[in-house]
Protein backbone atom coordinates (compact mmCIF):
# COMPACT_ATOMS: atom_id res chain seq x y z
CA UNK A 1 0.00 0.00 0.00
CA UNK A 2 1.55 3.57 -1.18
CA UNK A 3 1.83 6.11 2.05
CA UNK A 4 0.07 8.96 1.57
CA UNK A 5 1.43 12.30 3.25
CA UNK A 6 -1.91 13.00 5.01
CA UNK A 7 -1.15 9.71 6.94
CA UNK A 8 2.66 11.38 8.32
CA UNK A 9 3.41 13.89 10.96
CA UNK A 10 4.12 17.63 9.17
CA UNK A 11 6.55 19.87 10.75
CA UNK A 12 5.90 23.72 10.48
CA UNK A 13 8.62 26.98 11.49
CA UNK A 14 6.89 30.18 11.96
CA UNK A 15 9.04 31.66 9.76
CA UNK A 16 7.63 30.41 6.90
CA UNK A 17 5.23 32.47 7.45
CA UNK A 18 5.03 34.78 3.79
CA UNK A 19 6.54 31.46 2.29
CA UNK A 20 3.91 28.88 1.79
CA UNK A 21 4.96 27.45 -1.30
CA UNK A 22 8.37 26.70 -0.04
CA UNK A 23 6.44 25.17 2.80
CA UNK A 24 4.60 22.95 0.80
CA UNK A 25 7.87 22.21 -1.03
CA UNK A 26 10.23 21.26 1.75
CA UNK A 27 7.12 19.01 3.12
CA UNK A 28 7.05 16.87 0.25
CA UNK A 29 10.71 16.54 0.38
CA UNK A 30 10.66 15.52 3.63
CA UNK A 31 7.64 12.70 3.10
CA UNK A 32 9.64 11.50 0.28
CA UNK A 33 12.26 10.54 2.96
CA UNK A 34 15.37 13.40 1.32
CA UNK A 35 17.78 13.23 3.61
CA UNK A 36 18.52 17.54 4.98
CA UNK A 37 15.53 18.49 3.22
CA UNK A 38 14.77 21.49 4.83
CA UNK A 39 18.63 22.70 3.08
CA UNK A 40 17.13 22.60 -0.40
CA UNK A 41 14.84 25.25 -0.12
CA UNK A 42 16.03 28.69 -1.21
CA UNK A 43 16.24 30.92 2.16
CA UNK A 44 18.88 33.23 0.80
CA UNK A 45 17.96 37.09 0.96
CA UNK A 46 16.87 38.83 -1.85
CA UNK A 47 15.70 42.08 -2.79
CA UNK A 48 15.71 44.06 -6.16
CA UNK A 49 14.90 47.54 -7.01
CA UNK A 50 14.73 49.45 -10.29
CA UNK A 51 14.23 53.18 -9.93
CA UNK A 52 11.93 54.65 -12.35
CA UNK A 53 11.32 58.65 -11.58
CA UNK A 54 12.46 60.80 -8.62
CA UNK A 55 9.98 59.10 -5.85
CA UNK A 56 8.70 56.03 -7.92
CA UNK A 57 10.54 52.63 -8.37
CA UNK A 58 9.61 48.88 -8.55
CA UNK A 59 10.71 46.32 -6.71
CA UNK A 60 11.25 42.20 -6.95
CA UNK A 61 13.70 39.79 -5.64
CA UNK A 62 16.27 37.23 -7.49
CA UNK A 63 14.60 34.60 -9.95
CA UNK A 64 13.88 31.12 -8.01
CA UNK A 65 14.33 33.18 -4.34
CA UNK A 66 10.64 31.46 -4.21
CA UNK A 67 11.25 28.14 -4.55
CA UNK A 68 14.30 25.28 -4.23
CA UNK A 69 18.20 26.45 -4.78
CA UNK A 70 18.79 27.23 -8.10
CA UNK A 71 20.87 24.28 -9.13
CA UNK A 72 17.83 22.15 -8.53
CA UNK A 73 15.24 24.15 -9.83
CA UNK A 74 14.49 21.89 -12.77
CA UNK A 75 13.78 19.26 -10.07
CA UNK A 76 10.14 21.15 -9.66
CA UNK A 77 7.93 21.41 -12.36
CA UNK A 78 5.12 24.40 -12.73
CA UNK A 79 2.24 24.26 -14.66
CA UNK A 80 -0.70 27.47 -15.69
CA UNK A 81 -3.39 26.65 -17.44
CA UNK A 82 -5.75 29.41 -18.83
CA UNK A 83 -7.29 27.63 -21.65
CA UNK A 84 -8.41 24.34 -20.35
CA UNK A 85 -11.51 24.02 -18.03
CA UNK A 86 -10.65 23.60 -14.13
CA UNK A 87 -12.37 19.90 -14.77
CA UNK A 88 -10.26 18.60 -17.51
CA UNK A 89 -7.19 19.82 -15.31
CA UNK A 90 -8.80 18.19 -12.13
CA UNK A 91 -8.53 14.64 -14.09
CA UNK A 92 -4.60 15.39 -15.25
CA UNK A 93 -3.73 15.96 -11.30
CA UNK A 94 -6.54 13.18 -9.46
CA UNK A 95 -4.50 10.70 -11.91
CA UNK A 96 -1.08 12.10 -10.74
CA UNK A 97 -1.82 12.29 -6.88
CA UNK A 98 -3.70 8.50 -6.98
CA UNK A 99 -0.17 7.15 -8.47
CA UNK A 100 1.12 7.95 -4.91
CA UNK A 101 2.66 11.30 -6.09
CA UNK A 102 1.01 14.74 -4.09
CA UNK A 103 1.07 17.99 -5.91
CA UNK A 104 0.89 21.50 -4.59
CA UNK A 105 -1.86 23.89 -5.92
CA UNK A 106 -2.28 27.13 -5.77
CA UNK A 107 -5.94 28.16 -4.37
CA UNK A 108 -7.59 31.52 -3.43
CA UNK A 109 -8.26 31.42 0.44
CA UNK A 110 -11.46 33.14 -0.10
CA UNK A 111 -12.98 29.87 -1.23
CA UNK A 112 -11.79 27.81 1.57
CA UNK A 113 -14.43 27.06 4.04
CA UNK A 114 -11.92 25.90 6.66
CA UNK A 115 -10.01 29.19 6.97
CA UNK A 116 -11.07 32.33 9.34
CA UNK A 117 -11.33 34.24 6.49
CA UNK A 118 -13.80 32.08 3.82
CA UNK A 119 -15.29 34.55 2.13
CA UNK A 120 -13.81 37.59 3.60
CA UNK A 121 -10.32 38.24 2.04
CA UNK A 122 -8.97 37.39 -1.19
CA UNK A 123 -5.54 35.64 -0.70
CA UNK A 124 -3.35 33.66 -3.89
CA UNK A 125 -1.85 30.76 -1.42
CA UNK A 126 -0.63 26.82 -1.51
CA UNK A 127 -1.71 23.67 -0.65
CA UNK A 128 -0.84 20.13 -0.89
CA UNK A 129 -3.32 17.79 -2.37
CA UNK A 130 -2.66 14.79 -1.65
CA UNK A 131 -5.65 12.54 -2.79
CA UNK A 132 -9.74 12.05 -4.14
CA UNK A 133 -12.25 10.18 -2.13
CA UNK A 134 -15.02 9.70 -4.87
CA UNK A 135 -17.94 8.99 -1.98
CA UNK A 136 -18.62 12.56 -1.08
CA UNK A 137 -16.35 14.02 -4.12
CA UNK A 138 -13.78 15.27 -1.44
CA UNK A 139 -10.02 16.04 -2.06
CA UNK A 140 -7.53 15.37 0.26
CA UNK A 141 -5.19 18.27 1.32
CA UNK A 142 -2.30 19.56 3.45
CA UNK A 143 -2.53 23.29 4.60
CA UNK A 144 -0.24 23.11 7.22
CA UNK A 145 0.05 26.75 7.95
CA UNK A 146 -0.40 28.79 11.02
CA UNK A 147 -2.94 29.06 12.21
CA UNK A 148 -5.19 26.74 11.01
CA UNK A 149 -3.03 23.60 10.39
CA UNK A 150 -5.70 21.74 7.95
CA UNK A 151 -5.55 18.25 6.61
CA UNK A 152 -8.23 16.66 5.64
CA UNK A 153 -11.68 16.40 2.86
CA UNK A 154 -12.90 19.29 1.03
CA UNK A 155 -15.44 19.67 -1.16
CA UNK A 156 -14.36 18.93 -4.79
CA UNK A 157 -16.29 22.05 -5.89
CA UNK A 158 -14.94 24.62 -3.55
CA UNK A 159 -11.56 23.32 -4.16
CA UNK A 160 -11.90 23.66 -7.93
CA UNK A 161 -13.21 27.42 -7.45
CA UNK A 162 -9.96 28.21 -5.28
CA UNK A 163 -7.74 27.03 -8.12
CA UNK A 164 -9.83 28.83 -10.76
CA UNK A 165 -10.22 32.00 -9.11
CA UNK A 166 -9.54 35.57 -10.56
CA UNK A 167 -8.21 36.59 -6.75
CA UNK A 168 -9.70 39.95 -7.52
CA UNK A 169 -7.79 42.50 -5.63
CA UNK A 170 -9.31 44.10 -2.54
CA UNK A 171 -6.78 45.30 -1.06
CA UNK A 172 -5.38 42.78 0.70
CA UNK A 173 -1.28 42.16 0.09
CA UNK A 174 -1.85 38.64 -1.55
CA UNK A 175 -4.58 39.52 -3.49
CA UNK A 176 -5.22 40.67 -7.31
CA UNK A 177 -3.61 37.87 -9.25
CA UNK A 178 -5.24 35.04 -11.19
CA UNK A 179 -4.44 31.45 -10.08
CA UNK A 180 -4.92 30.18 -13.11
CA UNK A 181 -5.03 26.19 -11.72
CA UNK A 182 -1.63 26.05 -11.17
CA UNK A 183 0.25 23.30 -9.80
CA UNK A 184 4.01 21.84 -9.49
CA UNK A 185 5.35 18.73 -9.21
CA UNK A 186 8.53 16.95 -7.92
CA UNK A 187 10.87 14.70 -8.61
CA UNK A 188 10.70 11.54 -6.49
CA UNK A 189 14.64 10.85 -6.47
CA UNK A 190 17.99 12.53 -7.85
CA UNK A 191 18.29 14.17 -4.25
CA UNK A 192 21.08 12.60 -2.79
CA UNK A 193 23.72 15.67 -1.63
CA UNK A 194 25.33 16.49 1.53
CA UNK A 195 23.82 19.08 3.68
CA UNK A 196 27.07 21.38 4.25
CA UNK A 197 27.16 21.84 0.28
CA UNK A 198 23.29 22.91 0.44
CA UNK A 199 24.73 25.54 3.35
CA UNK A 200 27.42 26.81 1.42
CA UNK A 201 25.07 27.34 -1.74
CA UNK A 202 22.34 29.63 0.37
CA UNK A 203 25.38 31.64 1.63
CA UNK A 204 26.80 32.23 -1.44
CA UNK A 205 23.21 33.30 -3.06
CA UNK A 206 22.87 35.82 0.19
CA UNK A 207 26.56 37.19 -0.61
CA UNK A 208 26.08 37.46 -3.95
CA UNK A 209 22.32 39.11 -4.20
CA UNK A 210 22.61 41.34 -1.17
CA UNK A 211 25.92 42.57 -0.78
CA UNK A 212 28.11 42.13 -4.03
CA UNK A 213 26.65 45.23 -6.04
CA UNK A 214 25.48 43.70 -9.71
CA UNK A 215 26.12 45.99 -13.36
CA UNK A 216 22.82 47.08 -14.71
CA UNK A 217 19.96 49.08 -13.99
CA UNK A 218 18.19 47.17 -11.03
CA UNK A 219 20.11 47.42 -7.87
CA UNK A 220 20.55 44.30 -5.77
CA UNK A 221 20.41 44.11 -1.69
CA UNK A 222 22.02 46.40 0.46
CA UNK A 223 22.30 48.89 -2.12
CA UNK A 224 18.94 48.40 -2.80
CA UNK A 225 17.74 49.44 -0.21
CA UNK A 226 20.59 52.64 0.08
CA UNK A 227 18.22 53.90 -3.03
CA UNK A 228 15.66 54.18 -1.05
CA UNK A 229 17.67 56.83 1.48
CA UNK A 230 17.64 58.97 -1.94
CA UNK A 231 14.40 58.07 -2.83
CA UNK A 232 13.21 60.14 0.66
CA UNK A 233 15.81 62.82 0.20
CA UNK A 234 13.79 63.10 -3.06
CA UNK A 235 10.67 63.09 -1.44
CA UNK A 236 11.62 66.86 0.55
CA UNK A 237 10.65 68.28 -2.51
CA UNK A 238 7.49 66.86 -2.82
CA UNK A 239 4.28 68.11 -1.56
CA UNK A 240 3.29 66.54 2.07
CA UNK A 241 0.34 64.86 0.65
CA UNK A 242 2.17 62.41 -1.52
CA UNK A 243 4.58 61.22 1.20
CA UNK A 244 2.04 59.00 2.68
CA UNK A 245 1.35 57.38 -1.08
CA UNK A 246 5.39 56.62 -1.15
CA UNK A 247 6.21 55.63 2.76
CA UNK A 248 3.01 52.80 2.64
CA UNK A 249 4.48 51.32 -0.88
CA UNK A 250 8.40 51.69 0.76
CA UNK A 251 6.46 50.14 4.05
CA UNK A 252 5.31 47.42 2.17
CA UNK A 253 8.46 46.76 -0.06
CA UNK A 254 10.28 46.41 3.37
CA UNK A 255 8.70 44.61 5.42
CA UNK A 256 8.95 41.90 2.84
CA UNK A 257 12.92 42.18 2.53
CA UNK A 258 12.06 41.42 6.82
CA UNK A 259 10.04 38.40 6.47
CA UNK A 260 12.85 37.03 4.17
CA UNK A 261 15.13 38.68 7.06
CA UNK A 262 13.67 36.45 9.58
CA UNK A 263 13.54 33.26 7.30
CA UNK A 264 17.26 33.64 6.47
CA UNK A 265 17.93 33.82 9.71
CA UNK A 266 15.75 29.99 10.59
CA UNK A 267 18.19 28.88 7.90
CA UNK A 268 21.52 30.18 9.89
CA UNK A 269 19.80 28.38 13.42
CA UNK A 270 19.17 25.06 11.24
CA UNK A 271 22.73 25.23 10.24
CA UNK A 272 24.10 26.11 13.50
CA UNK A 273 22.85 22.64 14.72
CA UNK A 274 23.59 20.72 11.11
CA UNK A 275 27.17 21.62 12.15
CA UNK A 276 27.84 22.37 15.42
CA UNK A 277 29.53 25.69 14.67
CA UNK A 278 28.87 28.61 16.63
CA UNK A 279 29.62 31.30 14.14
CA UNK A 280 26.12 30.02 12.44
CA UNK A 281 24.67 30.88 16.20
CA UNK A 282 26.44 34.09 16.73
CA UNK A 283 25.07 35.13 12.94
CA UNK A 284 21.44 34.86 13.74
CA UNK A 285 21.53 36.39 17.08
CA UNK A 286 23.16 39.37 14.87
CA UNK A 287 20.65 38.78 12.35
CA UNK A 288 17.93 38.41 14.83
CA UNK A 289 18.85 42.21 16.23
CA UNK A 290 18.87 43.55 12.54
CA UNK A 291 15.23 41.98 12.11
CA UNK A 292 13.75 43.74 15.56
CA UNK A 293 16.03 47.16 14.31
CA UNK A 294 14.03 47.00 10.74
CA UNK A 295 10.56 46.47 13.19
CA UNK A 296 11.13 49.30 14.78
CA UNK A 297 11.89 51.46 11.96
CA UNK A 298 8.97 49.79 10.08
CA UNK A 299 6.50 51.76 12.62
CA UNK A 300 8.19 54.60 12.71
CA UNK A 301 7.16 54.82 8.98
CA UNK A 302 3.63 53.97 9.33
CA UNK A 303 3.14 56.98 12.41
CA UNK A 304 5.13 59.00 9.56
CA UNK A 305 2.30 58.06 7.00
CA UNK A 306 -0.35 59.86 9.28
CA UNK A 307 1.14 62.29 11.37
CA UNK A 308 3.74 63.75 8.71
CA UNK A 309 5.38 65.46 11.50
CA UNK A 310 7.97 68.55 10.23
CA UNK A 311 11.06 66.66 11.55
CA UNK A 312 9.33 63.09 11.02
CA UNK A 313 11.42 62.29 7.47
CA UNK A 314 14.68 63.48 9.11
CA UNK A 315 14.54 61.35 11.80
CA UNK A 316 13.51 58.39 9.84
CA UNK A 317 16.75 59.28 7.47
CA UNK A 318 18.61 59.37 10.86
CA UNK A 319 17.09 55.31 11.22
CA UNK A 320 18.06 54.61 7.97
CA UNK A 321 21.53 55.49 8.06
CA UNK A 322 22.05 53.69 11.75
CA UNK A 323 20.64 50.36 10.54
CA UNK A 324 22.31 50.02 7.34
CA UNK A 325 25.94 50.36 9.17
CA UNK A 326 24.57 47.11 11.47
CA UNK A 327 23.31 45.88 7.99
CA UNK A 328 27.36 45.91 6.39
CA UNK A 329 28.43 44.68 9.98
CA UNK A 330 26.65 41.89 9.25
CA UNK A 331 28.25 41.10 6.29
CA UNK A 332 31.07 40.68 7.87
CA UNK A 333 29.66 37.63 10.14
CA UNK A 334 28.46 36.39 6.64
CA UNK A 335 32.18 36.35 5.02
CA UNK A 336 33.27 34.70 8.25
CA UNK A 337 30.54 31.79 7.43
CA UNK A 338 31.53 31.30 4.03
CA UNK A 339 35.12 31.32 4.65
CA UNK A 340 34.33 28.71 7.48
CA UNK A 341 32.74 26.27 4.48
CA UNK A 342 35.16 27.32 1.93
CA UNK A 343 38.03 26.30 3.06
Amino acid sequence: MKKNILDVDQTYYDEYDSFCYQNCLRQILEFQGVEDAFFFINMSLSFKLRREEAVTYRVGEDEGARSLLPRFSSKVRRFHYDGESAEEIWEMNRKTVEGGTPIITGVDSFHLSYLPHYQTNHARHTVILGGYEPKGDLVHIVDWFSPWFFKGGIAREGFLVARNSENAYDGGIYSGSPIRNNWAELDGDGWGEEGVSLIRDNLLLTRRQFYERHEGMELNGIYAIEELVDVMEQLKMEPMEDHSIVFKKMHYDLYNVNRRRDFFKLFLTAANQKTRNEAFGKAAERLTALYDDWEKLLFQMIKYCYRRKEDGLNRLMAGFGDVMVKEWRFKEDLDELVECLLF
